[in-house]
């Protein structure tokens, strides 16, 4: 469903890679002043897009694999936002971590999940993530047999704690996946606490 994805790399249609380690080591926010992405998308890209905002209905966007969309749709909101202070940070944190963790160049290159992309990283598929998505595959990732724990200080664990997703809530939210029960839901863009960030690339 992702036709930003498509249009771009046509050929990554196989699966997600998930990147070894989090963007950052500590927490971050999602945005601070926040402001709405998909208000200046609608002013300034309309129809290039599809939307980053989302409610929480079984058809909205958030159910949709297309974090590498939401992610450019980000970035172009970052490049050309009058006030730089307004810049996702969870996202400018994903081009960072682009530009230092170079991606094969047949993939899609690194991008920040959607919240279903994030939800799938986190548990189980469902139709609707606001289901019992559970952590089964946090489990697999980050069990003694996991890729994670073969890979030894090459990799880490993904953390029981809340990480940013790339789809927006609101005007003052964005969602997030708790990691801890799989819990999804959204929280204040500038919360202080701060969430993590994991990478994902299409194949």
């Amino acid at each position: 469903k992702d036709k930003t994805l498509k249009a771009d790399h046509e050929s990554c249609t196989h699966g997600l890679v998930v990147a070894l380690k989090n963007v950052i080591d500590n927490q971050t926010v999602w945005q601070n002043p926040y402001t709405s992405v998909q208000d200046w998308l609608n002013s300034n890209q309309s129809g290039k897009f599809l939307s980053v905002l989302s409610n929480t209905g079984a058809n909205d966007p958030l159910n949709n694999i297309q974090g590498y969309n939401n992610t450019k749709a980000i970035e172009a909101f970052n490049d050309n936002y009058t006030d730089e202070s307004y810049v996702v940070q969870a996202v400018q944190k994903v081009v960072d971590y682009r530009n230092q963790v170079p991606a094969p160049g047949s993939s899609s290159g690194w991008y920040l999940p959607s919240e279903k992309e994030l939800s799938l990283l986190c548990g189980k598929e469902v139709n609707s993530i606001y289901s019992n998505v559970g952590t089964d595959m946090r489990d697999f990732l980050n069990g003694t047999n996991g890729p994670f724990q073969k890979l030894g200080d090459s990799a880490t664990k993904l953390r029981l704690c809340f990480y940013w997703s790339s789809t927006e809530s609101s005007y003052y939210y964005a969602f997030d996946v708790c990691f801890d029960d799989g819990g999804v839901g959204s929280n204040n863009k500038n919360d202080g606490n701060g969430y993590r960030v994991r990478c994902v690339l299409a194949f």
